[in-house]
């Protein structure tokens, strides 16, 4: 399987190790945004984040998965995706923690700013 790996994630070296024993063939491109300067026809998969903003998917002939490492799919052509029967995948949930947090950090902000606005009560 030749799979496509853009600098839309830090792979690991142990990452990138155990790829290569699972019997993978592998592309690195650190910059997806740059138009690809090699054949693409034979690429089987892809992880990338905004890669077809900046290349034709049409000349991945032979592409069948697409790994995207956010949690929007507005970044990719899903319709012609599903034309082709491509599995695609995005990073679901990947924000939620961040935003639960942010939620409460709100929330004790606005009570920490009621409390000093609420006038001192006489005893």
């Amino acid at each position: 399987m030749k799979i496509l790996l853009t600098g839309a994630y830090k792979y690991t070296e142990g990452q990138l190790s155990r790829l290569k024993a699972l019997g993978a063939d592998f592309l690195y491109v650190e910059d997806e945004r740059e138009e690809l300067s090699f054949d693409v026809s034979a690429v089987d998969a892809v992880v990338c984040n905004g890669l077809f903003l900046y290349n034709d998917i049409k000349k991945f002939k032979n592409l069948k998965f697409i790994q995207l490492t956010s949690a929007g799919l507005d970044r990719v052509p899903a319709e012609y995706i599903k034309s082709k029967n491509i599995s695609l995948f995005n990073a679901r949930g990947v924000y939620s923690v961040p935003m639960a947090e942010f939620a409460v950090l709100g929330t004790l902000l606005i009570l920490s700013l009621i409390h000093i606005s609420e006038p001192t009560r006489p005893e």
